[in-house]
């Protein structure tokens, strides 16, 4: 674990370390929703997976605080979470989730049904994760191109211009005051 706990950029760590903690698989973990995750109840309830059955997930309290690390990461950058953008499953209906919502001050919003656009972000993220890191150069190993994903995520949030946002990097929109640049920007 300390391998991973050392790993630069804290997102991966999350993943791996969740993974570790839940055996749940990385395409698993990283298409999860907020919705799907009740602390409270300590678990994860997947509603797609490798064999297309869904799954709820016991967590530990180890992944557990993994979830509430991620929340408070984002928090130190000054993103706070004001809503929740989620689909119409039954778990995004719930009242625990409901609850969960009105404790954190996050209003609850619902994708209109059959509407995949909606999730164009996550999808645009991927594709260019696909066409300029993993299959945008010819690697030797599968260890090599794993290797090279930390350089090439902080590329993409600090440095690749983004046609979205006035060519800007994503690291802009964030409220980071210039002068502690260098203790975030590592």
């Amino acid at each position: 674990m300390a391998l991973v706990d050392d790993y630069s950029i804290p997102m991966m760590r999350w993943i791996v370390r969740t993974a570790i903690e839940t055996s749940m698989r990385s395409s698993e973990i990283t298409g999860l929703r907020k919705g799907q995750v009740e602390l409270g109840k300590r678990v994860v309830r997947l509603l797609e997976t490798k064999n297309t059955v869904p799954r709820t997930v016991p967590l530990s309290k180890a992944a557990t605080e993994l979830f509430r690390e991620a929340l408070a990461y984002f928090e130190c950058f000054g993103v706070s979470i004001q809503r929740v953008l989620t689909d119409n499953g039954k778990s995004f209906h719930s009242a625990l989730f409901a609850s969960s919502c009105l404790e954190l001050g996050i209003s609850q919003k619902f994708t209109r049904a059959y509407r995949p656009q909606t999730n164009g972000k996550a999808e645009r993220f991927i594709q260019s994760a696909l066409r300029e890191w993993a299959y945008g150069q010819p690697y030797s190993s599968s260890d090599q191109r794993r290797e090279q994903l930390p350089a090439w995520n902080h590329f993409y949030n600090w440095h690749r211009p983004h046609h979205g946002i006035n060519l800007k990097p994503p690291v802009s929109r964030l409220l980071v005051p210039r002068k502690n640049l260098l203790t975030l920007h590592s």
